[in-house]
C-alpha cells in the first residue's frame, strides 16, 4: 500500500485528490477583476474584501497549485542522470 493511500484511510478520505482542487474554484466571479486589479483595488484596504471574493483570481489570492507527481514519476526524476 502506497503512503498516499494509508494517509487516505487514517484521514478517513472517502476521494482521491490530486492536490488541484483550489485551483480548479479559483476564479473570478466579477466582470472588471482584470482591470480593477491592474488599477490597484486588491491592495487598497477599503476594497480588499470584496475584492478577495469576487476577484480571486486576478488578485492572486488562489492557493498555489501542487503538482501531483506518482511514486514511478518521482523514482524516475531521482534517478535520472544529471545533464
Amino acid at each position: 500500500m502506497l503512503d498516499v493511500e494509508k494517509l487516505n484511510l487514517l484521514g478517513e478520505c472517502t476521494k482521491q485528490s490530486d492536490g488541484r482542487n483550489g485551483a480548479n474554484n479559483c476564479k473570478d466571479t466579477g466582470s472588471n477583476c482584470l482591470v480593477l486589479a491592474k488599477r490597484g483595488f486588491c491592495e487598497l484596504n477599503l476594497y480588499q474584501e470584496i475584492m478577495r471574493d469576487m476577484c480571486t483570481l486576478s488578485c492572486g489570492y488562489c492557493p498555489p497549485v501542487m503538482e501531483y507527481i506518482s511514486y514511478d514519476e518521482r523514482q524516475s526524476r531521482e534517478n535520472a542522470p544529471m545533464v
